[in-house]
């Protein structure tokens, strides 16, 4: 939905917010959240349910994919904040990386019988529809195949004072 209210909001914080609500979880998985490093607020305009939840599908995704840890740092550039959210996984797919983004790309299999859990490739597709929202974008940064994943959502700073 959108909002014609867009308030400061301080990206360090709700990623803060977002690690604390996933830590247990993360944890039971033997996986590990770091970040953010920084407690320097990174302020943008924006909408507090959606950005939140931003955060909450980008390290979803990550500790679903990590062998151990998930690294989450926010800072800011110039007149840009970015959010990095990585893990140590096995990265993603080359044929992946364009279409990461895309409603219903899932390079997981799922759902067929057995214990494994569906997965409907909805997360990142929900990260790049908050941050076109809020006059950002998201992208996956080039890593070598086996080191992991690293996702980048841009965002520009908050010109209220």
């Amino acid at each position: 939905r959108e909002s014609t209210e867009r308030p400061p909001l301080d990206l360090t914080q709700l990623a803060k917010d977002a690690v604390s609500s996933l830590s247990i979880a993360a944890h039971d998985r033997g996986i590990t959240i770091a970040g953010p490093t920084a407690g320097l607020p990174v302020v943008v305009d924006g909408s507090r349910a959606p950005m939140l939840r931003l955060f909450t599908s980008l390290i979803s995704n990550a500790v679903e994919h990590a062998t151990h840890a998930v690294m989450v740092d926010v800072v800011a550039s110039g007149h840009t904040a970015e959010i990095r959210v990585g893990d140590d996984g096995p990265g993603f797919p080359p044929d992946m990386r364009e279409r990461a983004f895309e409603r219903f790309a899932s390079s997981r299999a799922g759902g067929q019988g057995g214990t494994k859990t569906r997965h409907y490739g909805l997360g990142l597709a929900l990260v790049a529809e908050v941050a076109a929202r809020h006059q950002g974008d998201v992208r996956v940064e080039p890593t070598e195949p086996g080191t992991g994943a690293v996702i980048v959502v841009t965002l520009p700073l908050s010109t209220l004072k």
